[in-house]
């Protein structure tokens, strides 16, 4: 029989993308005065994009990441996690998939799309890009709560596979 990884991860692991993003660009696409500032103090040389993301989910700033993903876009990279992820805010420029279940104190958003072997949560706003699947478990049928998706308001993206529930 065929289990799946109990592991709750509580950091989203860094999938590089390959894009720069650096003071040049944030002044190009207007970026605002604070967030400028905020982010040549830590990467004065530049960061890859999914290092600005894990920095504005480590600093609690979602307005911040809304913005990144409006402006310098997404990748097409795919962030796998075998496990659990628990985390307050989760950023991600590619997909996120995660093997078990997504639990995020906050929110989730992704450039592309997201994927949980079972339920997904977030007390605030999921986004992505494209589409979203839970439920996907492939060892056994899920219940029918863990092909759940709660959160406060599905700001962007489309359910393909699971029940959305919103406003709770």
């Amino acid at each position: 029989m065929t289990t799946q990884s109990n592991k709750i991860h509580t950091e989203v692991p860094l999938v590089l993308t390959g894009i720069k993003v650096d003071a040049a660009l944030l002044k190009a696409k207007g970026a605002c005065s604070d967030g400028f500032s905020a982010f040549v103090q830590k990467f004065p040389d530049g960061a890859d994009l999914q290092e600005v993301l894990h920095w504005l989910a480590e600093i609690e700033k979602p307005d911040w990441a809304k913005w990144v993903f409006a402006n310098i876009g997404k990748a097409s990279t795919i962030t796998k996690i075998e496990g659990s992820l628990k985390v307050k805010f989760c950023f991600v420029a590619g997909s996120l998939s995660v093997s078990v279940g997504i639990e995020a104190g906050c929110g989730i958003e992704a450039g592309r799309g997201i994927e949980a072997g079972f339920s997904i949560v977030a007390k605030l706003t999921i986004a992505c890009g494209l589409r979203i699947f839970a439920g996907l478990c492939g060892w056994r049928l899920p219940s029918e709560a863990e092909m759940q998706i709660h959160c406060s308001k599905l700001t962007r993206g489309e359910v393909s596979f699971g029940k959305l529930i919103e406003g709770e």
